[in-house]
C-alpha cells in the first residue's frame, strides 16, 4: 500500500566518517519514519470510525514491514501488504475508497436493507433515520428510500500525505548535514 525506498547514489564503500554519520543518521530517519505514517494512519481510522464497537481489525495490519536494514546502504519499508489485508481483512478496499474493487460505490447489505436497532439503542430519527447508531447493527428493514453508500475514510491517502511530510522534514536534514 504504502512504501519508502531511500538508496543512497553512491557507493557505501566510499563514504567518508562524517558522511558517513550523518548518512546512517538519515536512515535511522527513514526507519522512523514507518513508525510515524503507521500511527498516524491507525489514528485516522480509529478517529473516523463509525461504529464504536468496532473490533478494528485492519490497524492490526497496518504494522510497517522494516525490509531494508539501515546502515546497510538502502532503506525500505511497507506499510499494508496487499496479499495479508486481502485474506484477513478483505474489506480494507472499501473502508478506504468507499468502493468495491470494481469500482462501484458500496452500500451495506447491497441497499436492499438498513440497519434501525443498534446494541445502543435506536437510530437517531432527528437525522436520517438510518445508519447513524454508534453500536452494533442488531435490526435490519427493508429500504424505502435512496440507497446509502458508505463514506470512505481515505486512510491510505492520509497515510502517504504524513509520508511526504516526514520525507520532506528528512530532505531538509540530509541538506543541512550535507549529505545532499
Amino acid at each position: 500500500m504504502i512504501s519508502m525506498n531511500v538508496t543512497p547514489k553512491f557507493s557505501t564503500k566510499k563514504i567518508n566518517i562524517n558522511f558517513g554519520f550523518y548518512w546512517f543518521e538519515i536512515q535511522n530517519k527513514c526507519m522512523d519514519a514507518a513508525d510515524i505514517v503507521s500511527q498516524s494512519m491507525i489514528k485516522h481510522i480509529n478517529k473516523n470510525v463509525n461504529r464504536t464497537d468496532s473490533g478494528g481489525g485492519i490497524v492490526k495490519y497496518l504494522v510497517p514491514e522494516k525490509i531494508g536494514v539501515a546502515g546497510k546502504g538502502e532503506v525500505h519499508w511497507a506499510i499494508g501488504c496487499i496479499m495479508t489485508l486481502n485474506a484477513t481483512v478483505p474489506y480494507w478496499y472499501v473502508l478506504n475508497s468507499g468502493k468495491k474493487v470494481s469500482g462501484e460505490r458500496f452500500s451495506p447489505g447491497g441497499g436492499k436493507y438498513r440497519p434501525y436497532m443498534f446494541t445502543d439503542g435506536k437510530a437517531d430519527s432527528n437525522k436520517s433515520g438510518t445508519g447513524v447508531g454508534r453500536g452494533k447493527a442488531i435490526g435490519f428493514r427493508p429500504s424505502t428510500n435512496k440507497t446509502s453508500y458508505y463514506n470512505p475514510i481515505n486512510y491510505i491517502e492520509h497515510g502517504r500525505f504524513v509520508a511526504g511530510r516526514e520525507l520532506s522534514k528528512i530532505m531538509a536534514l540530509a541538506k543541512a548535514r550535507g549529505v545532499l
